[in-house]
């Protein structure tokens, strides 16, 4: 085996396409949750209706970066789409690494 890639699959993707990889298998699915300030209450986001109030409540809104290939962020870029509120929650989304 010349290389084994652990990656994102939307990293991986173009790679394969281009035929720099010779297959793509999943390896696991990640969990997002919801991280709030300390002190700050708990929104509720049991429904769909009510994380789309929470996200249009919140000030900022801050997500792993989806250009960046953060498969969070472009999971809940393409959310916030079918949701109806991308274009609102877009103007005060804080982009990040992903880390702390």
């Amino acid at each position: 085996m010349k290389l084994l890639c652990a990656l994102a699959a939307p990293v991986m993707q173009p790679l394969e396409r281009n035929g720099s990889l010779t297959g793509c298998v999943e390896l696991s699915r990640t969990a997002i949750g919801v991280a709030i300030q300390a002190g700050a209450p708990c929104p509720d986001i049991s429904t769909p209706g009510s994380l789309v109030k929470a996200l249009l409540d919140a000030r900022p809104v801050a997500l792993t970066d989806p250009a960046a290939g953060g498969t969070a962020g472009i999971y809940l870029a393409k959310l916030m789409q079918r949701l109806g509120i991308a274009g609102a929650v877009r103007q005060k989304t804080l982009p990040g690494s992903g880390t702390v």
